[in-house]
Parts: C-alpha cells; sequence; structure tokens
C-alpha cells in the first residue's frame, strides 16, 4: 500500500524527528559537559559508613534515590486515597 501522505505531512514528519534528534544531542552533551566539570573524587560519610566516589555519581545517585523516593510517597498517597 502506497504511503498516501502529503509531501507536507511528510516533512512535518522529518522536522519532528530532527527536532528529537537535535535535543537529545543537547542532552547529551549536557551530561558530557556535567561529568567533565564533576568527576572529582569526594568522600562521602553516611551514617557509620564512609566511601570515595566521584562527585558525579554522588549527584545522580541522590537524584535517582529522590525520585523514587517520590515515587513510593506519591504511589502510597494514592491508595490511601482511593482507599477512603
Amino acid at each position: 500500500m502506497p504511503d498516501e501522505s502529503t509531501p507536507e505531512e511528510q516533512s512535518r514528519v522529518s522536522v519532528k524527528t530532527v527536532l528529537k534528534l537535535v535535543i537529545l544531542i543537547g542532552f547529551l552533551a549536557g551530561v558530557v559537559g556535567f561529568v567533565l566539570q564533576n568527576s572529582n573524587e569526594v568522600e562521602v560519610q553516611f551514617l557509620s559508613f564512609t566511601g570515595t566516589s566521584s562527585l558525579y555519581i554522588i549527584i545522580i545517585l541522590s537524584m535517582i534515590l529522590g525520585i523514587l523516593a517520590f515515587e513510593v510517597v506519591r504511589l502510597l498517597w494514592r491508595r490511601r486515597r482511593s482507599g477512603e
């Protein structure tokens, strides 16, 4: 079955694809810049644990743990609200 879309619709799809690619490249460039600027080693102390790691790893792990904690609280909140 041949493609029945107009040339305008086909160009819109390619513009969307190019825009997504540009955004992805920009995001990846930002990640690379972030890693390069935060690659120094830091000592982390938490409760009785002590360790050394790159700063960017600590920041990324902290962000992931924050997102997970938010999602758990949101899930519990929804479950509580649906039970009322």
